[in-house]
């Protein structure tokens, strides 16, 4: 299990096609990809899950991915989630 911190950037919020991109994003890999943000998790296949969070320019966030290719995963998601 990899579990990496991010700092959610996008100046207008999560938006429903951000979500879906990061979907997008997380069903490249193999492994299991979840968002955890205080004590709320949820998978990186869920759209309204991810809507749910109400991410915010500045949020802190976990990336939490496991499975085969956990490190890349994790890492590219954060990639999206900061730029």
């Amino acid at each position: 299990m990899v579990k990496l911190e991010a700092t959610f950037r996008a100046a207008e919020g999560i938006t429903p096609d951000l979500a879906a991109e990061i979907i997008q994003r997380a069903s490249r890999y193999e492994a299991i990809t979840e968002l955890e943000m205080g004590t709320t998790r949820v998978v990186l296949g869920s759209l309204i899950g991810i809507l749910s969070l109400e991410l915010r320019p500045g949020s802190e966030v976990s990336i939490i991915a496991q499975g085969r290719d956990e490190e890349k995963a994790a890492s590219d998601i954060r990639e999206l989630i900061e730029a």
